[in-house]
């Protein structure tokens, strides 16, 4: 059934599902007990409204059928629509016509990757540079890049801690995921914080940042440099 928009207005965008499901069986995920295999839906002119330029895709692992992820992109581009993957997307799973895809589609928000083990860094750093290859600047990957750095709990902080220093020496985000039903210690709370506040993340290292009035002169620089961007 194509969503009434109406209900929502404050919304901006068509939002929906193309696939369900996912072929991954991470053990934090709910995923595959909720919806199973991935598996195709409706095409998103089914969802569609004219009255937007925007488009928000809430399926789980969108590259895990890259044809149909090539098919629903090119529709997209045809229509002249800006693109978010909320759930973001497996970059295990990008080749080069994956990559060049993703330099070719405009985004409305973040484009999203997961960096959830610190046993995928080989191939983590190898997708990287293939997103460099067709065309992503140091620039672009700052501007548009991020990945979800999942921390299960305290136990994996400096894994969480190495994985941040790491994208942000490739020139991408990290915005850290905790999971909810462990205690959230004060250093996760710093961490989570540090990488969410972007201007600290690209100014400051973990080990500096402190909260609020603990560190006066990150709050300082912080502030210089929202002021400098909103005036620039």
């Amino acid at each position: 059934m194509k969503p009434d928009y109406s209900l929502y207005p404050k919304n901006n965008a068509i939002i929906g599902f193309s696939s369900r499901g996912c072929f991954r069986k991470c053990y934090f995920c709910i995923v595959d007990q909720k919806e199973g295999q991935f598996r195709r839906t409706d095409h998103p002119e089914k969802w569609y409204d004219p009255a937007f330029n925007k488009i928000t895709f809430l399926d789980n692992n969108a590259l895990a059928d890259p044809i149909w992820f090539l098919e629903i992109t090119d529709w997209c581009i045809e229509k002249k629509l800006k693109i978010w993957f909320t759930q973001g997307l497996d970059v295990r799973l990008v080749d080069i016509k994956i990559a060049k895809r993703l330099y070719e589609i405009r985004n409305h928000r973040m484009l999203s990757f997961a960096w959830d083990d610190i046993k995928d860094e080989r191939v983590i750093k190898q997708k990287i540079e293939l997103l460099r290859q067709v065309g992503f600047t140091n620039n672009m990957l700052r501007a548009r890049v991020q990945f979800y750095v999942y921390v299960d709990s305290d136990e994996q902080y400096e894994s969480g801690v190495y994985r941040c220093r790491e994208l942000k020496k490739l020139n991408c985000n990290a915005y850290v995921m905790f999971n909810m039903d462990n205690e959230r210690t004060q250093r996760i709370k710093d961490l989570q914080r540090w990488s969410i506040r972007k201007l600290l993340f690209w100014l400051h290292d973990i080990d500096d940042y402190k909260k609020d009035t603990q560190a006066p002169e990150i709050i300082e620089s912080f502030n210089r440099a929202a002021g400098a961007k909103a005036t620039g």
